[in-house]
């Protein structure tokens, strides 16, 4: 018996506010990576890149990083509006 890897969970982005249960439309793994080249679609302000929440308009920020030897979008934290 080999190693088995592990199932790929995704669901769907949900805002990272505390206050917030907005969902964006973007599904991500449960580490947090995004699938998908979603780094050109994030607006970008302040030298930060983030996905909007259309509920409560946060940032939801992210970032690229290393991940199985690719460069994979990771949300890394929330600013409110």
């Amino acid at each position: 018996m080999g190693d088995a890897k592990k199932p790929l969970k995704v669901h769907v982005l949900k805002c990272r506010s505390d206050a917030c249960d907005g969902l964006l439309a973007f599904e991500e793994t449960n580490e947090g990576y995004l699938l998908g080249r979603m780094m050109d679609l994030a607006d970008e302000a302040d030298g930060k890149k983030f996905f909007p929440c259309p509920k409560c308009g946060g940032r939801n920020l992210v970032e690229e990083r290393e991940h199985a030897g690719k460069l994979r979008v990771f949300v890394n934290g929330f600013e409110a509006a």
